[in-house]
């Protein structure tokens, strides 16, 4: 006759077969819980990240420690997430799982790149990147797991970009859209020029753009400056000179025309942004980074995908450093739709820009090179 402790090993037996059974499955299940979690962050979906939680969260950061009722941590990235975009948020190395032999307990340690923009209480937007380590555990609960505590730290020296970030689909078909409307698949090149009206004095403005990056811009006598073949360019004071990146910016700000045909021929990393106000009306939102990876914006109708304007950053440290441009007056040119006129607004400053002349595909080499 068995006695009673062999008779209890042979009943635990089964049971602990089935949750080593289970390991499997439940380490798929906490695997997607945290592409759930990554997935709630570009939704910036705050009840979606907070479903993953325990009653309450504890949490060590900065050398203390909190708790906070789920409800509480939901309402914290509402906050966290309102206006935000993302276009990182990637894993550095595999998150590193260990499960405990009854599989109802499990640690998590991940290492993550987030590449981020956020609005600023001035109504601008901010791009930042940074790099997390963070520990979590997690406990088998109702079917699923959910996150019990969590210490976090950040690395002091991020990268300027996150590696292996995928491109914005919903951005690229936006911009694919606009490119349509506009007919910018016509365009090779562009020569614009403008009557402008400062807020001190009137001038000219000359803007010659090619879509294989080439431009040449004259802003009155005094600025002469582009990018030939043989790379950018600054005529200074009867001197050919290398500009700095922040001139280089300058120059490919009044691209206005090919801007809007083509801004991943000047800018890059393309991610929509949703709905944001523009100029008393709301426009769908398409953030891009210019040569300093900073983002510019282009604003685009929410029925037709036309752009409404742009939102660039002037990074001379000359005056506001936010510039609005608004586009008007608009017609068709050779197929193309191109607009006559645009409205620069820095701080109390204006700058209208009318176009006296927009020519098409004529442009040759040397109609890039300082003369």
């Amino acid at each position: 006759m068995l006695r009673p402790a062999a008779l209890l090993l042979l009943l635990l037996l089964p049971a602990c077969g089935r949750e080593r059974a289970d390991s499997p499955a439940r380490r798929s299940a906490l695997v997607e819980g945290l592409a759930e979690g990554r997935r709630a962050h570009f939704a910036t979906d705050a009840a979606l990240l907070a479903a993953g939680l325990d009653d309450t969260l504890q949490s060590l950061d900065a050398g203390t420690r909190s708790a906070q009722p789920r409800d509480s941590v939901r309402a914290m990235f509402s906050r966290y997430f309102a206006g935000a975009a993302y276009r990182a948020w990637e894993n550095l190395e595999p998150p590193r799982i260990t499960l405990s032999d009854d599989g109802s307990l499990a640690s998590v340690l991940q290492v993550v790149c987030v590449d981020r923009e956020e609005p600023d209480p001035q109504g601008d937007r901010h791009r930042r990147v940074f790099v997390t380590a963070y520990s979590s555990s997690y406990r088998w609960r109702e079917g699923r797991w959910r996150m019990q505590t969590v210490a976090s730290t950040f690395r002091p020296d991020p990268p300027a970009r996150c590696p292996g970030a995928s491109p914005d689909p919903v951005a690229r078909r936006l911009l694919e859209a606009t490119a349509r409307a506009l007919g910018a698949g016509r365009v090779e090149s562009i020569e614009a020029v403008a009557a402008v009206q400062g807020p001190r004095r009137p001038f000219a403005a000359s803007v010659r753009s090619a879509r294989d990056g080439r431009a040449r811009l004259a802003l009155g006598p005094e600025f002469v400056g582009g990018f030939g073949r043989r790379g950018p360019w600054l005529a200074e004071h009867g001197r050919v000179v290398t500009p700095d990146s922040v001139t280089r910016t300058l120059i490919r700000g009044h691209e206005l025309h090919l801007l809007v045909l083509a801004p991943e021929s000047r800018w890059h990393d393309p991610l929509f942004l949703g709905v944001l106000p523009w100029h008393g009306d709301s426009a769908l939102a398409v953030s891009l980074l210019d040569e300093l990876d900073t983002p510019a914006i282009l604003y685009l109708g929410r029925g037709d995908t036309l752009p409404a304007g742009l939102r660039l950053r002037n990074h001379t440290g000359k005056g506001p450093a936010r510039v609005d441009v608004v586009f008007g007056e608009w017609e068709t040119v050779d197929g193309v739709r191109l607009f006559r006129r645009a409205v620069f607004l820095q701080g109390s400053n204006r700058y209208d820009y009318r176009y006296t002349t927009l020519r098409l595909n004529h442009l040759g080499d040397a109609d890039f090179e300082p003369r």
